[in-house]
This record gives structure tokens, C-alpha cells and sequence, in this order.
């Protein structure tokens, strides 16, 4: 993939992103879970969410035995879901995977887009496949190299 295909690819991933907290702003969708095991990924979003207008919540797991336990509670006002796949700097003994985080997902009507961040290709793909399969808007994956720097989480 050339560079400008790869700047191409996380800008149009950062317009639905903004898209998709937009419609937060007017429905009463104000929540974004995020499956994320990194501190320095989840504050990267964290702060380029804080730039878009209107009250969002963020709501992060580092593991899937906690997002299992929670995510019915939360599904109903997600406006947007960013998945990890590789969740190995987890406190959790044993944290799961992304792929545990969309079959939790197919067991729920879609709700809102889905991006998937993780800088493993052939693991987004099979996620994004099920996704699909299973109805839901997966909005973009973000390829290796731009999740791993959190290109698509900057302000710029």
C-alpha cells in the first residue's frame, strides 16, 4: 500500500469517526465503547474526542470477559465501536481477542459502525468479514502501521 493510499485510508476512516459522533450529537446515541488494551491508544482517543461538540462517553475495556459483562448495558447508546484485536498488554490474565468482541456483537442486533484498529490485516479482515456477515457497518479498518501510531485517533 502506497503512503498516499494509507493517508487516504485513515483520513476517510477519521471522517466517519466524526460522522458517527455528529450523529451523537443529535440522537440520544452519546456513548463510544472501545475494545483497547494500549493506556497511550485509549488517551489518544480519548483526546481527539474531546475536540467534537456535544457530551460523548467513552466507555473502554482492556479485556473481553469485562466488555461481555457490560456490553448489553451499553450497546443501547453506542453511537460508535472501535475494536483492538491483540489485547497482550491487558492486566487480564486471560483478555481474548478482538474476534471474542465480534461474536459478542452478532449476538446483538447492529446497533452503530464498528471501526477496527488493530495493526494485525489478516485478523481486521476476518473481523470485518463476521461483521458484515452479521450485519453490522463495519466503518473502516485501519491497517497496521496507522492504529499502531493512533493515526486515526490525532486531531490533525
Amino acid at each position: 500500500m502506497t503512503t498516499t493510499t494509507a493517508s487516504y485510508r485513515v483520513e476517510a476512516c477519521a471522517a466517519r469517526v466524526l460522522s458517527a459522533t455528529i450523529l451523537a450529537v443529535v440522537t440520544a446515541r452519546k456513548t463510544i465503547l472501545v475494545l483497547e488494551d494500549n493506556d497511550r491508544r485509549a488517551e489518544l482517543m480519548r483526546d481527539a474526542l474531546a475536540t467534537v461538540p456535544g457530551e460523548l462517553e467513552i466507555r473502554r475495556w482492556d479485556n473481553t470477559r469485562t466488555m461481555r459483562a457490560e456490553l448489553a448495558q451499553w450497546l443501547p447508546t453506542a453511537c460508535l465501536i472501535s475494536l483492538d484485536f491483540d489485547l497482550g498488554d491487558s492486566p487480564s490474565r486471560n483478555p481474548g481477542t478482538g474476534m471474542d468482541a465480534v461474536n459478542m456483537l452478532l449476538a446483538h442486533q447492529p446497533a452503530c459502525p464498528v471501526i477496527i484498529h488493530t495493526s494485525l490485516p489478516a485478523e481486521s479482515a476476518m473481523m470485518g468479514r463476521a461483521l458484515r456477515q452479521g450485519g453490522w457497518v463495519r466503518c473502516c479498518s485501519t491497517g497496521a502501521r496507522q492504529s499502531m501510531n493512533g493515526a486515526i485517533w490525532s486531531r490533525s
